[in-house]
């Protein structure tokens, strides 16, 4: 027999945003202590260059977005373009940045 939406099998259970338990938030503070940003970068220096320089490009996902890549799917031909007035490119132009800022 499958649960009701929103209703679990222990009705007397956990309520919705408590933490897991008090020891996550504890473990949470001991990682915290433990990495100081001082230790780090003193660490970082410590190392060979190439795994120093391997080091800092792991860290900058961190730091920098990923940046995603996006294909254009144009079935304009070169011919097409070619024979395209000024005014209608710019239309064409303002389509293709159009579909890139909406995901299509």
């Amino acid at each position: 027999m499958p649960f009701k939406k929103g209703q679990s099998g222990n009705p007397r259970g956990r309520k919705k945003g408590t933490n897991n338990a008090a020891k996550s938030s504890d473990i949470r503070d001991k990682i915290k202590e433990s990495l100081s940003i001082d230790d780090l970068l003193t660490d970082i220096e410590d190392c060979r260059p190439e795994h120093r320089a391997s080091l800092k490009i792991k860290l900058l996902e961190f730091i920098v977005p990923k940046l995603r890549s996006i294909e254009i799917m144009d079935s304009s031909t070169v011919e097409e373009l070619l024979t395209m007035t000024p005014e209608e490119r710019r239309q064409r132009i303002a389509e293709l940045k159009n579909e890139m800022t909406n995901g299509k």
